[in-house]
């Protein structure tokens, strides 16, 4: 094809071309700076160069076993294969790799670790269906998007980039899996997490956290242990911080992991599951909030929570400085707004938190505001935090939503 070497075209896209035979194909490119290739077949191994190459797209090519890119200016690449692929990728001399995305292709931990360790400039890093991946580990002070989405043997997550401002889990997150963990060192981050349902279903739990530095966790962590009976304990910029050391076998998959996200302050939860949120109350006596300094709280469902009460308040246990705490059905969205006196010493008032570090929510706020609830629904919520909010002043109604018939 002898459009493949013409000087005047820079960017090139073909979709559903066949090779007959198949063949082994090596494509140099003088002046082309982007190519798409999609549904096209007949490609054992594909071999690309180009020295203006900024972009190339490979998608749904069946057949192909073996992808390799000389480019040293390429910024973008994405490769799609078709269910059960299993393409290797050579980009091992893409110094200037900005975006990396691979679905169905065969990625290893000693891939990441070598080949992708080389992207000194990635900012973008998505991996979708690398089923023979089972610890990820990337260093990279640059990257600021990584998404990790149903590589099933995927059992540890370990991210250390400065500037990470996404990240996106989707897979089976269950509370045996003890060694899956997620650690970042981002100022400030957006976290995306996905567990596909727990039974049939396609619907999951997702979660979008905006995180603050995480001050002092480890020291932190080892003063609530040995100083239980003592006060708050404060990291260095005044925020409570406390890992969980004790056995969490009996909490539901979202608390048991939750606290490898510990200094986040935004969170999206998209949920049909409200058991999957909500810790026992008898496990709660034994541990410390897993996301303390969390703000803002958003639940996503199809239907409305079979018990609002206790709802809220396991969620207020799983974050108890809440600002906001949303919920949003079919478009809707209907929100409990917190106030808190904090400048009030609080004392061993309610039994609920005698000789904890860290008291519950209901010993703080001072006023709830309501958003967008049925009558009946502001009814139950006002009686429930009268009665188990100790300073609570006011609730106030705000936007009430029409009662469905």
């Amino acid at each position: 094809m002898k459009v493949f070497s013409a000087h005047s075209i820079t960017v090139l896209s073909l979709k559903g071309f066949m090779l007959e035979p198949p063949q082994n194909l090596t494509l140099n490119f003088p002046s082309i700076k982007e190519l798409n290739l999609e549904k096209c077949k007949g490609m054992q191994t594909l071999k690309i160069s180009g020295e203006k190459l900024k972009i190339v797209v490979i998608e749904l090519c069946q057949g192909l076993d073996k992808v390799e890119i000389d480019a040293s200016n390429l910024e973008s690449f994405s490769f799609g294969g078709e269910a059960h692929s299993s393409c290797r990728i050579n980009l091992v001399t893409c110094k200037s790799l900005k975006y990396l995305s691979l679905r169905n292709a065969q990625v290893t931990d000693e891939w990441i670790k070598h080949e992708v360790a080389q992207f000194l400039r990635l900012e973008v890093l998505k991996l979708v269906y690398c089923r023979l991946l089972e610890n990820f580990h990337v260093s990279n002070s640059n990257l600021k998007t990584v998404e990790l989405r149903n590589c099933f043997k995927l059992q540890k997550i370990e991210i250390y980039a400065r500037s990470l401002n996404t990240f996106a889990y989707g897979g089976d997150l269950k509370p045996s899996q003890k060694s899956i963990e997620a650690d970042m060192e981002a100022d400030m981050a957006k976290l995306l997490l996905t567990w596909p349902s727990y039974g049939s279903g396609e619907r999951g739990i997702t979660c979008v956290m905006d995180s603050a530095v995480q001050v002092g966790a480890e020291r932190v962590s080892e003063a609530v242990d040995t100083n239980r009976q003592d006060d708050d304990i404060e990291g260095e910029n005044g925020v409570t911080n406390g890992r969980v050391t004790e056995n969490t076998d009996a909490l539901p998959a979202f608390e048991s992991h939750g606290r490898s996200f510990d200094h986040c302050k935004e969170l999206e939860i998209d949920c049909d599951m409200d058991e999957v949120l909500v810790a026992p109350i008898n496990v709660r006596k034994n541990l410390l909030p897993p996301l303390y300094d969390l703000n803002y709280l958003k639940l996503v469902t199809k239907q409305k929570p079979k018990n609002i009460n206790d709802l809220v308040d396991g969620l207020m246990w799983l974050a108890p400085r809440l600002s906001k705490l949303s919920f949003i059905s079919n478009c809707q969205e209907k929100s409990l707004k917190f106030e808190y006196d904090k400048a009030r010493t609080i004392e061993d008032d309610l039994d609920c938190c005698k000789l904890r570090p860290i008291k519950c929510w209901r010993h703080s706020i001072r006023k709830v505001t309501m958003e967008n609830f049925e009558d009946c629904e502001n009814m139950i919520l006002e009686k429930f935090v009268a009665e188990s909010a100790l300073r609570v002043e006011a609730t106030s109604r705000e936007g009430n939503a029409c009662a469905e018939v």
